[in-house]
């Protein structure tokens, strides 16, 4: 769902999928006249779809000065409201430009909810006086808590290097006389 716009040489649309129509909210008879890059900033603007900035106009033109290698540019937009969107600009071969938008609002507020679920998680296990160990289905420890270190005098550096269950269990049977 990126959303896509090209400008011509001139910086006049000249296409737009639906997904740019839809994630800036503007009207498909507005677009189909070929407005101006500036100008669908500014009719961004006008709808509060732009992140607040101090000075809009120096904004604008730093935003599209064409990259000076031709290379292309990315920018994080914070839009009024919450909504996070990835903006990325490519010069074209033909002297146009191409503006892509990726709406990543959704995505990095489950990334954050997914983060906090983890840190509670280790947090609660950590505080169990029992030693817990969850290895992932390659084997490979994943999650410990301080208890399982200390009962088995494993370093916290070595556990975070994530080892095999097997190396682990050679360890501790290398502790124990047969």
């Amino acid at each position: 769902a990126t959303a896509v716009s090209i400008y011509n040489r001139e910086r006049k649309l000249v296409f737009y999928n639906e997904a740019f129509r839809e994630l800036w909210g503007l009207e498909p008879a507005w677009l189909n006249t070929g407005p101006s890059d500036s100008d669908v900033l500014d009719r961004l603007r006008a709808n509060s779809r732009l992140p607040e900035v101090v000075n809009y106009p120096q904004w604008r033109s730093e935003f599209l000065r064409e990259p000076d290698d031709g290379s292309e540019r990315d920018d994080w937009w914070h839009i009024p409201g919450g909504q996070i969107v990835h903006v990325i600009v490519e010069q074209r071969p033909d002297g146009g430009v191409t503006h892509l938008y990726v709406d990543e609002t959704e995505r990095l507020a489950l990334e954050s909810q997914f983060n906090a679920l983890g840190r509670v998680q280790s947090e609660t296990i950590d505080s169990l006086k029992e030693g817990v160990a969850v290895f992932a289905t390659d084997g490979r420890l994943k999650l410990h808590n301080s208890a399982f270190a200390l009962i088995w005098g494993f370093d916290d550096a070595f556990l975070r290097d994530e080892p095999h269950i097997e190396r682990l269990i050679a360890i501790i049977k290398g502790r124990f006389p047969s």
